[in-house]
């Protein structure tokens, strides 16, 4: 291999590092906001700025913040974040946890 492949090889990974970690800083920004939308849909006792930050992600993605008759809090996210039940289940078990 010459040097100009292996500096190829190396941005390469290095771009793919990079992308992974944002990802992550992504994937945990969005785990927040369904932890905060989810909270607000059952009801917790929760802060005026979170009620408004939680309102403002369910118009964005789940077209509104009032839940429908016979519709759950976990049914109103997995069909706004096209994400499964099981999925929002573990999001929220894991964000609910004491740090």
């Amino acid at each position: 291999m010459t040097l100009d492949a292996k500096g190829r090889i190396e941005r390469a990974q290095n771009a793919a590092r990079i992308a992974a970690k944002n990802r992550r800083a992504k994937t945990e920004q969005r785990d927040k906001e369904i932890c905060r939308a989810y909270l607000y849909l059952s009801s917790g006792s929760m802060e005026k700025a979170e009620i408004l930050k939680s309102i403002a992600f369910l118009i964005d993605q789940c077209g509104g913040p009032n839940l429908k008759k016979q519709e759950t809090a976990f049914r109103k996210l997995e069909d706004g974040t096209k994400l499964t039940r099981q999925r929002i289940h573990q999001i929220v078990k894991k964000g609910q946890k004491p740090s």
